[in-house]
């Protein structure tokens, strides 16, 4: 399972925390810690403002972690 990318659970994720605008660029090598099994790349907005960041998640574990920074 290592190295794949979620679209759907990112999406999900993403929703829930009032993203909106959300587009899924995939698999992201370097973005998570190494019990993250998934990583999943995204752009979005919030709050009238452009993200982009990752969605992490371990197999074992039922909650995601969304990291993300606002795009200049």
């Amino acid at each position: 399972l290592a190295g794949c990318a979620t679209p759907r659970l990112a999406t999900r994720e993403l929703e829930s925390q009032g993203f909106t605008n959300i587009q899924i660029t995939g698999y992201v090598r370097h973005s998570c810690t190494g019990d993250d099994d998934f990583r999943t790349g995204f752009t979005a907005e919030r709050d009238g403002r452009r993200w982009e960041g990752h969605v992490c998640k371990n197999v074992f574990n039922e909650t995601a972690t969304v990291r993300f920074e606002e795009v200049k």
